[in-house]
């Protein structure tokens, strides 16, 4: 499995690479702000192989950094449209605006507990037939 490199304290203060196990592909890689800041150019190898990276700091994850293939198909998964959805809200609109529609609904408001409840008994028979 390749190595990849991961920041630590050398003895002079300055940050110093060493080793890290790699990603699969597919997999999620955590980096500390400060090794994604100093291994950039891993962090990017590392996304083109369809990895993900989170970037934290603090114990705290602040950013993810994905490659653009997969931003897009995050963004884009099915997408309602919104025109279709606009015009299923308007049949659906102009169907409760019938008188009878109307009708029904001061049917319901002024119904009893059972026939309500016989109405709910007949409406479960319908759909589960």
């Amino acid at each position: 499995m390749k190595a990849d490199r991961k920041t630590s304290s050398a003895t002079n203060g300055s940050a110093a690479l060493r080793p890290l196990e790699t990603s699969r592909r597919g997999e999620v890689v955590t980096m500390t702000s400060t090794e994604a800041q100093n291994g950039f150019g891993r962090m990017l190898d590392t996304v083109a192989r369809d990895g993900t990276v989170l970037i934290k700091k603090h114990n705290v994850t602040q950013a993810v950094v994905m490659s653009v293939d997969r931003y897009e198909a995050l963004t884009k998964a099915d997408a309602p449209d919104l025109d279709a959805l606009t015009a299923e809200f308007d049949e659906m609109l102009a169907r409760m605006q019938t008188p009878e529609a109307e009708a029904a609904m001061l049917r319901a408001f002024r119904a009893s507990p059972e026939e309500l409840g016989r109405a709910a008994l007949a409406a479960a028979k319908q759909t589960a037939g």
